[in-house]
């Protein structure tokens, strides 16, 4: 999930705030966007949705130091 947070903020899709935050940037909007309309990556995106019901702040937190949970 670093490398991941890393490249994408690398690469202008994100921006970091606070030094922990993440949110995506205009070209990070766009490129979702994108994304979308030609459809990829769909079953990843219901992955995450899936997840996410569960994922807390805490955990996050501690996939973020690789720390188990």
């Amino acid at each position: 999930m670093n490398r991941a947070a890393a490249f994408a903020a690398a690469s202008g899709l994100v921006l970091v705030r606070e030094g922990k935050a993440l949110a995506l940037s205009d070209d990070g909007k766009k490129a979702v966007a994108a994304i979308r309309k030609e459809k990829l990556l769909e079953d990843e995106a219901l992955f995450l949705e899936e997840i996410g019901k569960f994922t807390t702040e805490q955990v996050v937190e501690q996939i973020m130091k690789m720390e188990a949970f």
